[in-house]
């Protein structure tokens, strides 16, 4: 059997109900239920530089067969080569 600690906090009123509405849940109670839940699970909370995984795994679905050549034209227009200090833009 799960050991269970009530625990309580001082939160800002337009944080929960924003909680509320994000995680679709209409208590208190469940929303912050749901959030730390989502948060132990979350595989992005482990990571040192969350947007950097995320923007990994959002180029890894878009890229999703397609060549290494096609990536470094996508990714690194002519002029522009890996490593180069100018800024990368994705192209369309």
């Amino acid at each position: 059997m799960a050991k269970i600690m009530h625990v309580q906090t001082v939160l800002v009123v337009e944080d929960i109900e924003a909680l509320k509405i994000k995680t679709g849940e209409s208590n208190t109670k469940d929303a912050l239920a749901k959030a730390v839940q989502h948060y132990l699970e979350c595989e992005y909370t482990n990571v040192k530089d969350m947007w950097t995984k995320k923007l990994e795994n959002v180029v890894n679905k878009r890229t999703k067969g397609i060549s290494s050549d096609e990536k470094k034209i996508i990714f690194f227009p002519s002029g522009h080569e890996q490593g180069s200090t100018s800024p990368k833009r994705l192209r369309r």
